[in-house]
């Protein structure tokens, strides 16, 4: 038994809070374990195959959402892993494979696990290192790809319901100005509506009746390929690669290269890398939650939309406030989702483990920032879903006479109406909302983030855009 290594577990059992969520703590396990075989870190293989069993076994970790600066790495999150799993400290919980949340010594005692003692070098390389930061960071990295392909789709529903110009996506714009993220989107949109009865091709065949009289639409339809260009470089250069990287480096300290026995006293434990990811995810969905909110709010206008109902009203006949609800919860979203998108790397400096860790990461609380924020940006993309659908239909109807737009929409955009229609029971010919006494907003805005989060065929069946 090599003590020092074994009181890590003891003085960094420290955590508090919340659990993590299952798929965090998960990830993190399995991020721990491409950290170690890598062969850098002078673990045995038998702790190795310890955490690919637990794995294997669907048995979890508990570990919380406080205690980790990302300075040293998630020491406080991975040393609750490591005390767990190799039944370390009798304390630590596990959570069993049918959801009961167990002593370790008990849930590892059925499956026939004894616990495991360490050797020299073995609690560093467990302990050490940025796996539970860069876990979080990067399951909601997954689920920001969903929802910025949900934002573009219904992007073109609002572009169709206040019939738009496809010039603004003409590739030739990127070859005045050469951004990738600028074509891509181009690309997107000119693939997205090329063969919309909804849309205009060119800036001269724009409609002299069009209640707006601008032969150009406003900022928020013509500069799309200019806001959100950077918004796609930003996703997949700034974020993504970072977390790639991050998530295959060797990270604990010290490192020890197997061929020459040379070590390496290292700070690549320090989650730099993740929290400056994150923290600019969290600044570019504030901006992609900027433009749609700005967008609702003209199309629900009808001097800015072309004439559409005001919040989108279908009976006129009654007492109908139409979507004048849904806006404001909305909108009371768009604050929260502002205030996350501050950065927290630069925020806080320290003095903790006796002047050691005077500067940190903060990989962590950045992480966990940027799951909270992408929660409401489900929530609140969910609430735009509804304002786009109820658009078009009634655009459709302004345009023919009936609240089925499938023909008048383009292919792609047409089959993610459909798709949102099935979703919410919801009969294709008749509007989404008609009476607000027949509406009851909450349950259906709950059902389709519901959607979202479990990748249904909302998220795995529309146009995506390739990050």
């Amino acid at each position: 038994m090599c003590t020092i290594q074994e009181n890590l577990f003891s003085f960094l059992s420290a955590g508090s809070g919340e659990l993590l969520n299952k798929e965090d703590i998960r990830g993190a396990v399995l991020l721990r374990i491409n950290n170690n075989i890598k062969g850098y870190s002078s673990v045995r293989t038998s702790i190795i195959n310890r955490y690919i069993n637990c794995l294997n076994l669907n048995i979890t970790p508990c570990v919380y959402n406080l205690g980790s600066f990302g300075a040293s790495g998630d020491l406080v999150p991975l040393a609750s892993i490591g005390s767990s799993i190799l039944g370390i400290k009798p304390q630590s919980k596990l959570i069993h494979p049918n959801g009961n949340i167990l002593p370790c010594l008990e849930v590892l005692k059925e499956f026939d696990m004894e616990p495991i003692k360490l050797k020299p070098k073995e609690g560093l390389a467990l302990v050490n290192g940025t796996s539970v930061s860069t876990s979080i960071a990067c399951n909601v990295f997954d689920e920001i790809q969903d929802l910025f392909s949900i934002s573009l789709n219904v992007i073109s529903l609002f572009l169709q319901s206040i019939k738009s110009n496809l010039h603004y996506f003409d590739k030739q714009i990127f070859e005045m100005k050469k951004h990738e993220g600028i074509f891509k989107i181009c690309e997107f949109f000119d693939n997205s509506l090329k063969d919309s009865k909804l849309i205009y091709s060119e800036i001269s065949s724009k409609k002299k009746e069009d209640s707006t009289n601008l032969i150009q639409d406003r900022y928020q339809w013509r500069c799309l390929p200019q806001f959100l260009g950077p918004i796609y470089e930003d996703l997949k250069t700034n974020i993504k690669r970072k977390l790639e990287i991050e998530m295959n480096a060797a990270n604990d300290n010290p490192l020890i290269d197997p061929i020459t026995g040379k070590v390496f006293h290292t700070g690549n434990f320090l989650g730099q890398h993740v929290s400056s990811a994150m923290d600019n995810l969290r600044y570019n969905v504030a901006l992609l939650n900027k433009l749609i909110d700005v967008q609702i709010s003209h199309v629900v206008y009808p001097n800015f939309s072309g004439n559409l109902p005001q919040s989108l009203v279908v009976n006129k006949n009654n007492i109908n406030m139409g979507f004048t609800g849904l806006q404001i919860a909305a909108s009371s979203i768009c604050s929260k989702i502002n205030y996350y998108s501050k950065p927290i790397a630069n925020d806080f400096f320290s003095h903790c483990e006796n002047f050691n860790q005077v500067i940190n990461s903060e990989s962590f609380n950045s992480s966990l920032l940027s799951r909270d924020q992408v929660n409401l940006f489900r929530n609140y993309i969910s609430y735009a879903i509804l304002f786009a659908v109820q658009a078009v239909e009634l655009r459709a109807f302004m345009t023919n006479n009936s609240y089925n737009p499938i023909n008048l929409l383009s292919k792609e955009t047409a089959k993610f109406y459909e798709i949102v229609k099935n979703i919410l029971n919801s009969k294709i010919g008749e509007p989404l909302v008609k009476d607000d006494k027949n509406m009851f907003y909450t349950d259906i805005i709950n059902v389709l983030q519901r959607n979202i989060k479990l990748k249904s065929d909302i998220v795995t069946k529309i146009q995506n855009i390739k990050l």
